[in-house]
């Protein structure tokens, strides 16, 4: 028999796992501080990836995506290290660290969804491009994290 298997992979589903899945297991296991580190080097990312890939050799070969991983994951190295090793974050209330890890995974899932070829894009459904890709949730992405660091932040009592 010759069976002719053609799949096609719903990546809506797995964009909205990989948010979902991420979001928790970032926040439990990493903590306040690596969070905070993070999401502070996200947003430094965001801005300097564009900048990177037009001033260093050959990153113009390199996918957008990867290059804008390397940057995010050497930018939070670098600030975890220098600003909040040794010093003692307090763990704050698993809400607050839960609330700000899946803020932080959004951003990341929509900056990536954005620096996707246009024809990935559209192997999305309409309302995961509606709701991660668009103008309007970009902007909802990138405001909502900064609210997230103003909630982990505070003090629970």
């Amino acid at each position: 028999y010759d069976i002719k298997m053609d799949f096609t992979p719903v990546w809506d589903v797995l964009f909205i796992f990989a948010f979902l899945a991420a979001g928790f297991f970032y926040g439990v296991f990493l903590g306040k501080a690596r969070l905070l580190a993070f999401m502070i080097g996200l947003y430094i990312s965001i801005s300097i990836t564009p900048v990177v890939s037009g001033y260093i050799p050959y990153a113009q070969n390199i996918t957008p995506v990867f290059l804008f991983f390397a940057v995010t994951i050497t930018v939070s190295v670098v600030l975890y290290v220098s600003l909040f090793r040794g010093r003692r974050m307090g763990d704050g209330g698993w809400w607050q660290v839960l609330i700000a890890s899946f803020l932080a995974m959004g951003l990341l899932l929509s900056e990536v969804g954005r620096l996707l070829p246009a024809s990935y894009q559209l192997t999305l459904s309409p309302q995961v491009r509606a709701y991660m890709l668009s103008d309007a949730a970009y902007l909802f992405w990138l405001l909502m994290p900064l609210l997230g660091i103003c909630v982990v932040s505070r003090k629970v009592e």
